[in-house]
């Protein structure tokens, strides 16, 4: 297993249980934090380490990361030349 993958398991499953383990277990909080939060998880990583997290967020943050911020269609021209499409899709939540 690679270091990345490592610390992705480690996070996932620290978050996952963050209250039972997490806030009590400073010494591997600190070790974790220091070695780098994985991206994909750095928000709700934030939130929990700053103690301002919001459970309307907390539930679905985990929908909101796998879905598709962009479709990009490459195509070629009459003469060509290559042509790329972004469209962005706009996902909207409203968070009280």
């Amino acid at each position: 297993m690679s270091l990345e993958e490592t610390q992705w398991q480690q996070w996932s499953e620290l978050l996952k249980n963050w209250e039972e383990t997490g806030s009590k277990n400073s010494k591997l909080v600190r070790h974790l934090t220091r070695q780098g939060v994985p991206e994909h998880l750095r928000g709700m990583a934030w939130q929990l380490l700053s103690n301002s997290i919001n459970s309307e967020l907390k539930e679905k943050y985990p929908v909101l990361i796998t879905v598709s911020h962009a479709h990009i269609h490459y195509h070629t021209n009459v003469r060509g030349i290559l042509i790329i499409e972004v469209g962005l899709v706009i996902t909207w939540c409203r968070v009280r």
